[in-house]
């Protein structure tokens, strides 16, 4: 494997891709029969992106550990839906209120410091 990476044609990962990368998405997508694959490097980039695209902002979402915790959940919800909207309202103030753009420049800088010492 180490051979075929070092052999491996490289090239500009963010304006016209990698050509390895991209031969790469071309032969999944025909495999599966899509148009189109996108290659992500990591299965938490991947999920920040399905999260993304199958919620929108004001939109809860509610994580489960196996299918059996995902039919105990939906089994619950279904019968308190009162419950399911206040866990959706909470959120959405949450999300206002703690992930802001402030707020996360304020992360960041504390991050920074704590990693670089503060400079004056």
């Amino acid at each position: 494997m180490l051979e075929a990476m070092l052999r491996a044609e490289l090239g500009d990962d963010v304006l016209e891709g990698d050509p390895t990368v991209r031969r790469l998405e071309r032969a999944y997508a025909e495999w599966v029969g899509k148009d189109g694959a996108l290659y992500l490097p990591s299965g938490t980039m991947a999920n920040q992106i399905a999260v993304g695209v199958w919620t929108r902002p004001g939109e809860e979402l509610v994580a489960y550990r196996d299918l059996d915790d995902l039919e105990r959940q939906l089994d619950y919800y279904l019968a308190h839906p009162d419950e399911a909207r206040a866990i959706g309202a909470n959120a959405h103030t949450r999300a206002l209120k703690e992930h802001t753009l402030r707020h996360r420049i304020e992360a960041m800088l504390a991050v920074m410091a704590d990693r670089f010492g503060r400079t004056s």
